[in-house]
């Protein structure tokens, strides 16, 4: 595990059986709650994150950084399946609905 004076986010997944981990250097570390390992590590951006959630089926990771960008993970290969760009400041905050069909994100400049 990565020092703790790196670490800025922690979530659990909604099942609570995995935790995610969010570094200010972007990279993300997903572990399994009960058996205590870590099951991969993600580096997609290049600016510390905003934030980070599970979708509620525990399918996938959507995260939000100061890079611009939203990033959506596969939680069963530990891959980005999609980059979402085009925001003009940072995005600081992001949800999955309750259906996981929709992700809602606000930005710096307060765009939704």
């Amino acid at each position: 595990m990565s020092s703790l004076n790196e670490e800025i986010k922690l979530r659990f997944s909604p099942n609570g059986r995995m935790a995610l981990l969010c570094f200010r250097d972007g990279k993300m570390e997903l572990w399994d709650k009960e058996l205590r390992n870590k099951i991969g590590s993600m580096q997609g951006h290049s600016s510390a994150i905003g934030n980070a959630e599970f979708s509620f089926d525990c399918r996938f990771v959507v995260s939000c950084s100061h890079d611009k960008t939203i990033r959506i993970c596969n939680v069963i290969s530990v891959k980005e399946v999609k980059k979402l760009g085009g925001n003009c400041d940072g995005v600081r905050t992001i949800q999955f609905s309750s259906d996981d069909k929709t992700i809602v994100s606000c930005s710096t400049d307060e765009t939704i």
